[in-house]
C-alpha cells in the first residue's frame, strides 16, 4: 500500500513539475530548449506512469509500463 502511495506521489510530482517547467519556459522572454525538453520528458513520463498504473486500470486499460 505504501509503495503505491509513494509511486502515485512521485508520478504526480513529475507531471506537475514538468508542466510547470514547460509553462515557465514557454512564457519567458528567453527560451532554453534543454528546459523545454526536460519539462516535456517529465510531463510525458509522469503522465504515462499515472495512466499505466493508476488511471488506466480503473477503466480497464493500461497496466504496467
Amino acid at each position: 500500500m505504501m509503495r503505491k502511495a509513494i509511486g502515485l506521489l512521485l508520478a504526480m510530482v513529475m507531471l506537475c513539475g514538468g508542466g510547470y517547467l514547460l509553462f515557465v519556459q514557454l512564457s519567458a522572454p528567453v527560451i532554453y530548449g534543454k528546459f523545454i525538453l526536460m519539462g516535456g520528458m517529465l510531463t510525458g513520463l509522469g503522465g504515462l506512469w499515472l495512466w499505466s498504473d493508476y488511471i488506466g486500470p480503473i477503466f480497464g486499460r493500461g497496466g504496467g509500463m
